[in-house]
């Protein structure tokens, strides 16, 4: 699981994420509205492109064991090869080195209301860890 921590509120918040490391590799971070899907900033790969589409997928109803979990990782991880980041801390607006801003495709990110509430994702191989805060 990737844990995201809120280091600093406000406007442009700034968020420390790790994962089994401290130091986390991440394919995507996504922000938008708490009571809304729409997405209002978008990181991952130079060339990613972004769909809403909904997906389904069939899970198994066994719980896979701890070397089998090892063996997703390391297939998905080898997979992803350069498309994965690794991150420390994210503020806001700010695109890390290694990624490349997909929403919104031109100019910066929007700015945020204060005292509205807001959801940052971060997407990792086989792992999702988000934060709510108010900006």
């Amino acid at each position: 699981m990737l844990e995201v921590e809120l280091l600093k509120g406000g406007t442009t918040p700034r968020f420390r994420i790790t994962g089994d490391r401290s130091i986390a590799k991440v394919l995507s971070l996504m922000v938008h509205e708490a009571d809304s899907e729409t997405l209002l900033w978008v990181l991952g790969p130079p060339g990613m492109v972004v769909s809403q589409e909904l997906a389904f997928t069939r899970i198994e109803e066994r719980q896979a064991s701890d070397t089998e979990l090892r063996q997703m990782r390391a297939a998905a991880e080898g997979s992803l090869g350069g498309s994965l980041v690794e991150v420390c801390e994210v503020t806001y607006g700010s695109v890390p080195d290694g990624f490349h801003q997909s929403i919104p495709d031109t100019g910066t990110a929007p700015p945020l209301a204060p005292g509205r509430r807001y959801v940052l994702f971060a997407v990792g191989p086989m792992e999702v860890g988000s934060a709510e805060f108010t900006a």
